[in-house]
């Protein structure tokens, strides 16, 4: 097959920046969604990594784009978007970037991604308080205040630490930096036209049927229904060419399962070797695997041939879409020996890119 090249130019080539960027941030808010928390508005500051490595990489206006798209991404990972979570969420996530954002432009040269990292947890920590004292808490929110601050500092302090390690060893960070990727000049394959009609109304109905089975496993409390939806997801999957690995998806589920069970509330149901396994954390693990492994089959089954979105906004949702199915495709490629470079070659991607995702890679 003979591919069509295509020159990008300078706007082009910021949004393909943009949206593996924030691609990566989606990527790792689902793994911090696997992580139980005490608080459900709090974070770790995982996807906060791609906001520091964007501080030198892209305008002020791309990174406007990233935090929104972060913003919304994690409430729709999370099935927040229309709670009032979702308002903790994005009162961090700017008062994070914001700070972070002044501090690298005031101290470009004289603060490290450590700094840089600290500053951001504290203020989102700071900014999710606030909230919590007015919304939820009231004065009692002055006993929590002192432990999460400090938690903030601590998980600040490694997250950029890990960042700074990254950004000085990574040949894909120095090139970007340089200007030198994205590449002048990209290869498109030609487009996929839809054999006939039939196949034509499918690729149609794709989006909004994805938007209503994501909307049973983000909203609906049963678990037979999340179960249900689950369960189609990946038989739509399978039906497209796809293959589900099975080992990644068991350990993904083993790890929520976990986690969740070291969290107890509810009825006991069993103490194997004095680990109370719990009614409620029982449930809560198993609708949360089947919510994150649902999505990710939806996600993936979605972007196999889907129509390019319209518009600016749609082009940049379509591209971040199609990266984060090809990182979630590739997770077990990162390597703990060869991290840097294992997520250099994740972020270099594919060469080849098709032109319903320009950036979506084969």
């Amino acid at each position: 097959m003979q591919l069509r090249p295509l020159s990008l130019r300078g706007g082009e080539r910021e949004a393909l920046l943009v949206s593996r960027l924030a691609a990566l941030c989606l990527f790792l808010s689902t793994i911090e969604f696997l992580i139980p928390k005490p608080l459900p508005f709090l974070r770790l500051g995982l996807a906060n990594a791609p906001l520091i490595l964007a501080l030198n990489l892209v305008s002020p206006t791309g990174y406007l784009a990233l935090c929104l798209i972060k913003t919304v991404g994690q409430a729709i990972i999370s099935g927040t978007l229309f709670s009032y979570i979702f308002l903790f969420s994005a009162a961090g996530t700017a008062s994070s970037a914001i700070s972070m954002f002044i501090l690298s432009r005031l101290f470009r040269h004289h603060i490290s991604s450590i700094g840089i990292s600290v500053a951001g947890a504290s203020a989102s920590n700071a900014a999710q308080l606030l909230l919590a004292r007015f919304l939820i808490f009231g004065e009692s929110v002055m006993y929590m205040a002192p432990p999460i601050l400090f938690a903030g500092l601590i998980s600040g302090g490694v997250l950029g630490a890990l960042t700074g390690i990254y950004t000085a060893s990574s040949s894909w960070y120095k090139e970007t930096l340089e200007g030198r990727w994205p590449p002048q000049h990209i290869d498109l394959l030609p487009p996929e036209v839809p054999q006939n009609r039939r196949e034509e109304a499918i690729q149609r109905l794709k989006i909004p049927f994805s938007l209503l089975l994501a909307g049973f496993l983000l909203f609906s409390d049963s678990l037979l229904i999340k179960s249900v939806t689950t369960l189609c997801a990946a038989i739509l999957l399978c039906i497209s060419g796809k293959k589900i690995r099975i080992l990644p998806t068991i350990t993904i589920t083993s790890g929520i399962l976990f986690f969740n069970l070291l969290l107890p509330f509810g009825r006991v149901l069993a103490e194997p070797f004095g680990l109370p396994i719990t009614e409620g954390a029982l449930y809560s693990g198993i609708k949360k695997a089947l919510v994150l492994e649902g999505m990710i089959f939806l996600s993936r089954w979605l972007l196999v041939h889907l129509p390019r979105l319209p518009g600016t906004v749609g082009a940049l949702m379509s591209q971040t879409l199609a990266f984060l199915a090809y990182l979630t495709e590739h997770r077990s490629t990162v390597s703990r020996k060869h991290l840097v470079a294992s997520i250099d070659a994740l972020m270099y991607g594919h060469d080849q890119v098709r032109p319903e995702h320009p950036y979506n890679p084969v």
